[in-house]
């Protein structure tokens, strides 16, 4: 499964999300079992990039995510 937006914030932070296959099936399963949808969870995961001045490769923590 991909997410495209998880692609728009790499290409837009110039970065490579290196668990993005372990981020994907937590962003789907939180967005089904809450009230927030994939953009707003996708948000999140920039607004974490963006506030950690990540450079070429981040892994992403998913407690971001599964913390909500």
């Amino acid at each position: 499964m991909k997410i495209q937006e998880l692609d728009l914030i790499e290409a837009v932070h110039q970065v490579e999300i290196v668990n993005k296959e372990e981020l994907i099936p937590a962003i789907l399963k939180k967005a089904e079992e809450s009230e927030y949808d994939v953009l707003q969870l996708c948000s999140v995961v920039n607004l974490w990039i963006a506030q950690n001045r990540v450079v070429h490769e981040v892994d992403v923590p998913l407690k971001i995510i599964t913390e909500l």
